[in-house]
């Protein structure tokens, strides 16, 4: 007998931090009303897509950009740097505040000083977008260990358009269960810790909705500061 996922975000708050030492933080709108408006009718179509290459010959399952100063390399791709336009880079230092004082808030709920994430090098130099045009877009259950990433640093990942279900599944299913989170359009999930050893991983399951959806996510790199060569635009 199959055990029910529960469900959780949409127009609620969430901070949990979890017994292996992870956490998240949902926040159901980090953007207002007529913000919202401008950036998915106006600049997220903008953006330059292309297919996102995928594993053993499978068709492309989304289209997908990168915007930084360096190219960015992981799972076997890279992704060329495109310049980052000014109204993503004013996103990207509003997402870096949000995902500072979201930490925060969630370390009050802690009594165990010792239990609490930091929040200091919190530097969210580039930005991978993902298109979703429809419900038929998906992406397999995937863990975001790649070397490139600091460890440790959170990932915040901001939503855009169809409200969609992100899965989320530990590697110790029996004492961690499984998770859905309904990702509203605007809303911001930070992940705290949860890619180390691939403990969590997370997909975007298909469904039957007829609608785009963008998703940025912002991630600490560990060689962001020298290691990686800057692009040439």
């Amino acid at each position: 007998m199959s055990t029910r996922i529960p469900t959780i975000g949409g127009d609620t708050f969430v901070a949990k931090r979890f017994a292996d030492g992870s956490g998240i933080i949902y926040i159901p709108s980090v953007v207002d009303k007529e913000e919202h408006e401008q950036l998915l009718n106006v600049h997220y179509p903008t953006l330059e897509y292309h297919p996102e290459k995928s594993y053993y010959g499978n068709p492309p399952c989304r289209d997908t950009t990168w915007n930084g100063p360096f190219d960015y390399h992981y799972a076997a791709k890279v992704e060329r740097a495109q310049p980052t336009p000014e109204w993503l880079d004013q996103l990207r230092v509003k997402i870096e505040r949000e995902t500072v004082r979201a930490i925060e808030t969630l370390n009050k709920l802690l009594p165990d000083k010792s239990t609490h994430f930091s929040t200091t090098g919190i530097d969210f130099r580039g930005i991978l977008t993902n298109r979703y045009k429809n419900g038929q877009d998906s992406i397999t259950l995937d863990a975001d260990n790649e070397s490139t990433l600091r460890s440790g640093a959170p990932i915040a990942s901001f939503s855009l358009g169809a409200v969609r279900s992100l899965l989320m599944r530990h590697a110790q299913p029996k004492a961690f269960p499984s998770m859905r989170i309904r990702m509203n359009s605007g809303s911001l999930l930070i992940m705290l810790d949860c890619q180390r050893d691939g403990r969590w991983k997370h997909g975007v399951e298909k469904d039957d909705t007829q609608t785009v959806r963008y998703n940025s996510t912002f991630r600490v790199y560990a060689g962001q500061n020298g290691e990686f060569k800057e692009a040439k635009n």
